[in-house]
């Protein structure tokens, strides 16, 4: 008997999990892509001594992304900013202010997603240490020995376990309000973006390699 080759659309999930999908049917690919191609990945190259470069750089992917799913629009012509809002939205729980927040992902967009998708390396204001005690530490410029607030970020400083946490915990809880069937608007508003960007229904496409 002849059998047809998987065709899978996540780590777990084979083609067919979207042949009729349901909204929760769309989340768990949702999840299970999210978890099983960028965050865990992420997590796993920053806790390898020598690959914690490779393992930021695949993280990222997510605010911008994250914050696409979060607002249902797509971020074309809209990258850094939408990538400042994810940034703000996963750390914004670490009490730093707004305004740092949005500095501070500004100098990441410009220096570590650019600089590693546009130069393959990273440039020269992001450091990685496993001395400090937040996911990330911003040095700002002394004046009479004070940090002046308002002066330009002279380096960013990622503690890799810190920062991978804050990004897998702002996951799970989204993933949980939107599993939540309360959250009706939400589920549908997911649902919608999902369709639309993922081409449920859609002819799809062949692939033809010649040998």
């Amino acid at each position: 008997m002849r059998h047809e080759p998987k065709s899978f659309i996540s780590p777990s999930y084979e083609a067919s999990k979207l042949d009729v999908p349901m909204v929760d049917d769309l989340i768990d690919v949702f999840e299970d892509r999210t978890l099983g191609w960028v965050l865990k990945p992420a997590e796993t190259l920053m806790n390898t001594p020598g690959l914690e470069i490779t393992g930021f750089a695949v993280s990222l992917a997510y605010f911008e992304g994250i914050w696409s799913y979060i607002q249902c629009q797509d971020s074309k012509n809209r990258s850094k900013l939408f990538f400042t809002q994810g940034f703000v939205d996963v750390y914004g729980s670490s009490g730093a202010p707004v305004q740092l927040l949005e500095r501070t992902a500004g100098v990441l967009y410009e220096d570590a997603r650019c600089g590693f998708f546009h130069d393959a390396m990273f440039r020269d204001r992001i450091y990685f240490s496993a001395y400090y005690g937040k996911p990330i530490a911003v040095t700002l410029p002394l004046v009479n020995g004070v940090p002046d607030p308002a002066g330009e970020i002279e380096s960013i400083v990622v503690l890799p376990k810190e920062y991978c946490r804050y990004l897998i915990g702002h996951f799970t809880k989204y993933v949980a309000r939107l599993r939540d069937s309360a959250n009706a608007a939400l589920r549908q508003d997911f649902e919608s973006f999902c369709r639309a960007r993922w081409d449920i229904g859609g002819a799809g496409r062949t692939i033809v390699l010649q040998p």
